[in-house]
This record gives C-alpha cells, structure tokens and sequence, in this order.
C-alpha cells in the first residue's frame, strides 16, 4: 500500500497499542496472586507496591535487554513453564491413582455445587444469551492468538522458513500439551484445596494453582511455581511491552513522524522511551482495574486483537484487491467496536464482579465482543476495499512471492 502506508502504519500502531496496553494490565493484575497465596486479600498498598515494583522490572528489562533479553527469558520460561506443569498434572493426577473418573468426583465433592459442577450451564450454556456469550468467548481466543503483536513479532525472528515452520509445530504441540495439563491443574485445584478455601485466599481464584503446589508439595513445589509465574509474567510483559514500543518507534515515530527519515540510534531512543511510558500507563491502569479477572482481560485483548489485526493481516496475505482505505477501516473499526462494546458490557458495570458494580449501562449482554466485532472488522474491511481504487499494479504480486518463497 504505497500510497497510503504512512496512514495504515499509524493505525496498526493504535491497534498494538491497545492489545498491548490491555495485556500487559491483565498479566499486573495477576502478579498479585504471587502475594495472595502468602498474605490473603492484599490491602490497597500492597496491591500498589506489588504493581509498581514488578512493572518496574518490567520496563527496564524491556528497555535493557531488547529482543535478545526478550528471547531468553521466554526460551528459560517455556522450559519452567512445560517441566512445572508437567509435574504438578503428574502430582495430581497420581493421588488419584490414575482415575480420571476420580478426580471428577472429588473436585465436583469440594466445589459447593455437588455434581452441577460436572454439567454444562454452570457458568456458560444456561441461556442463549450465556451459550452466545461462550461462543464468543472461543472465537476470541482462537482468532485472536493469531493477530497478537507480541506473537507475529516472533516469526520474524528465526533466520529461514524451515526454522519458523520447525518452530510453530513445537509451539503448538507444547500449547497443546499445557492447555490440557491446566484442565487437570483446576480440577486439581478445586478437588485437593477447596472452593471455599480458594475464594477464602483470593476471591478472583488467580492463586489457585499455587494453593494446589502448597497441598501437593509444601513450601518447596509452591516456591517453584512462584518462581515459575513470576518468569512467565515477566516473560510475556516483557515481550508485549517489547512489540508496543518497537511498533510506536518504527511505525509511528520512524515513519508516521519522521517520515522514513529517522536513523537508527533515533528509533532506539524513541523505543526505550515508549516501553517507559506504555510500562507506567500499563501499572495505572491496573491499579485501576483491580478486581476484575485477569482471565478476562486477556480475552478482552485477544477479542480487539482478532476484531482489527486480524482481518487486515488475512485480506493483506489473501486477497489481491485489498486497499489502504479497506486496512484503515478494518483497524479503526474493528478497534472503536470491540471497545465500545467492552464499555457497554457486563464487564465494566451492572454486575457485582464489573469494575463499577455500581453503575448499570450495560446494554450489551455479553461479555466478550468477539462474536459481533470480529465480523464488523472483515465487513468493514471488505466494504473499504470494493468503494475504493485499486492499489498500483503489481504491488500485491511482488509481496506474493516474498510472502511464499521468501525472496527479497
């Protein structure tokens, strides 16, 4: 898009900023869960101090270190991550000899709720609007985890093609392998410690895991996985911060402001700057937001993510007669809708677990966005591109075959 990149640069860069910013408050606000498995409900100084000082960490790191600094704590991450959870899912699932059956039965005994614990409708699936609201939900994440900043900037970093196809088959073996370890880890969870004993200790339930580690392994499984989820937090905030300020460097300073003109010690300069700032608005953001579910506030950015990023990344790879006017209107709209609904969601007011309980302008029933943003962004996409001209001619041909075989 030769014509308008300078325009498509800049709102690509507000679309990372934004499920970015909203990531990075979701992985804060669960750094408190480090305390509340030692301390119980954290007062508002502690909840403070805890943000600051990890964020603190979070910026000089990212400052510091760059993309090397980035890679080695995630490579050092995603070995504690699988080893932790193997073991702990080995742990669990050992004290029940094995039996699934068992588990189920033990974990439906201690969640409160008998056996509607093991039927659906719980907490999704009681009414069509909780049935929308799951499926929404699920279109979120498995759309949205592929349009994450953080994570497209990792397929730029291996040095071929047959190293990032490699790569991608380990990392969704390995994802695969974790998400069904956490389904024994909750299950666990709920069956050796306790609803009641997890709510007790932390309301939100974001200390439950280290709840299990303490009652399977004492202080010595339980100060691994602290030091476990404090790598993996450090590791994902890190890698966010990282894609945010790289993207306001290069895209909005190098070539939105400076026009292309900017050196490279300039953009370094600028990136260090921007990881300090999105960094400091990332903690007040996340003392603001205390009390919501970290859970869902990652949702909530993966629902943006796949609501603007992606449609653009998809018509950009796929369909030939995609225009800057289609991309601008992808991102901005696929960005102010998800927002706006988020907004007029039960996940800022009505509800006793809203950010404002108080106040009720929830219109929007559901709680994830994805299932109405995510197709507003490709229609709106799709609509930009057939009311606009074509782009040059060529232009999508010659991205093709970089694309494809990898030719510069």
């Amino acid at each position: 898009m030769p014509a308008r990149q300078r325009s498509v640069r800049l709102a690509v860069s507000l679309c990372t900023l934004a499920v970015t910013t909203l990531y990075l408050v979701a992985q804060l606000v669960g750094s408190v869960a480090l305390l509340t498995q030692f301390t119980g409900e954290p007062s508002a100084a502690t909840r403070t101090l805890c943000v600051v000082v990890i964020g603190t960490i979070v910026i000089v790191y990212a400052a510091l270190g760059g993309m090397p600094g980035a890679t080695f704590i995630q490579i050092v991450k995603a070995v504690m991550l699988v080893s932790g959870i193997a073991v702990t899912a080995v742990m669990v699932l050992h004290r029940y000899h094995w039996n699934i059956g068992a588990l189920l039965t033990a974990a439906a005994g201690h969640s409160g709720m008998g056996t509607r614990f093991l039927e659906p409708g719980l907490r999704y699936g009681a009414g069509t609007t909780s049935k929308l609201d799951f499926f929404s939900l699920q279109l979120a994440i498995v759309l949205g985890l592929a349009a994450l900043p953080h994570v497209m900037m990792r397929l730029l970093a291996p040095r071929s093609s047959s190293v990032l196809r490699t790569s991608v088959v380990w990392a969704a073996g390995l994802v695969g392998f974790v998400c069904l370890a956490a389904g024994v880890l909750g299950l666990g969870a709920t069956a050796v410690v306790g609803r009641e004993a997890i709510a007790r200790t932390d309301r939100k339930g974001d200390a439950a895991v280290l709840l299990l580690a303490h009652a399977l392994g004492g202080g010595l499984l339980t100060a691994l996985l602290s030091c476990l989820a404090f790598v993996t937090l450090l590791a994902v905030a890190a890698g966010l911060t990282l894609a945010a300020a790289s993207s306001l460097a290069h895209d909005l300073y190098g070539e939105v402001i400076r026009k292309g003109r900017a050196e490279q010690s300039e953009e370094l300069l600028v990136a260090r700057l921007a990881a300090a700032v999105i960094g400091v608005l990332g903690m007040l953001l996340a003392l603001v937001s205390w009390g919501a579910n970290s859970a869902t506030l990652a949702f909530l950015a993966f629902a943006i993510a796949a609501s603007a990023l992606l449609p653009t990344l998809v018509y950009t790879l796929f369909w030939r007669r995609f225009t800057a006017t289609g991309a601008l209107l992808s991102l901005f709209g696929g960005l102010l809708c998800s927002v706006l609904l988020v907004v007029l969601s039960p996940v800022v007011s009505s509800t006793p677990n809203s950010l404002w309980p108080s106040a009720d302008f929830a219109w929007f029933p559901l709680q994830n966005p994805g299932i109405v943003s995510i197709p507003a962004g490709f229609l709106l996409g799709w609509l930009g591109s057939v009311l606009s001209r074509p782009e040059v001619p060529g232009v999508y041909e010659e991205f093709e075959i970089r694309a494809l075989v990898g030719a510069e």
